[in-house]
């Protein structure tokens, strides 16, 4: 929201779009939407789109400027009793509170799961095949918050808490997790050392 009113204000309206659409594809519908459908027994499915149908009328509001007919028609159907959407107060950033420590651990689980992603892709490794994980090292304990969340985005069968992973394993490393992903029956070691 800042930077989209700081672009607006400074007459960029490029830079409007490219954050927009950062933003939006980028997030909100790679991240958001995703992280969403899993289903956790600390919060239903349900609840999580009612708070992710909250951020899209907001997202609506601050796209209008830039999409105003496709906006406009999403704001019809979705709120028919309610005043056009070019007449609706612009959010504002104050009005969301910052948690900076959910957004480092939120930070954090993207950092892990785009990790894991990008050894399955550079090992071809598919990704509906399951893995099981070894983890050595978790500061911000994000396999104990989102267990469901890093199986079902990473391809994960099974998380193990371990100091000494199997040797057929691939380390993934970054300031705040070590993991060991486990290769075996994934890959032909010998093929890979060639």
């Amino acid at each position: 929201i800042i930077d989209t009113d700081k672009h607006l204000k400074d007459y960029r309206f490029d830079r409007y779009a490219q954050t927009l659409y950062e933003f939006f594809w980028h997030e909100f519908c790679d991240w958001h939407l995703e992280i969403a459908k899993v289903d956790t027994p600390t919060a239903s499915r349900g609840a999580k789109m009612a708070q992710l149908y909250q951020v899209f009328n907001d997202i609506l509001v601050i796209l209008h400027p830039a999409l105003p007919f496709i906006t406009e028609s999403l704001w019809e159907h979705s709120h028919p009793q309610s005043q056009c959407l070019a007449k609706t107060p612009s959010p504002k950033a104050e009005d969301f509170a910052q948690h900076q420590e959910d957004l480092a651990m939120y930070e954090a689980l993207k950092v892990l799961i785009g990790g894991i992603r990008n050894i399955r892709s550079e090992l071809n490794i598919p990704p509906k095949a399951a893995l099981d994980l070894y983890v050595t090292k978790d500061n911000h304990q994000l396999f104990d918050t989102f267990q469901h969340e890093i199986q079902k985005l990473a391809g994960i069968k099974t998380i193990h808490q371990s100091d000494t992973p199997p040797k057929q394993c691939c380390a993934y490393v970054n300031p705040d997790v070590e993991i060991g992903i486990d290769l075996t029956g994934h890959i032909d070691p010998t093929q890979e050392i060639q």
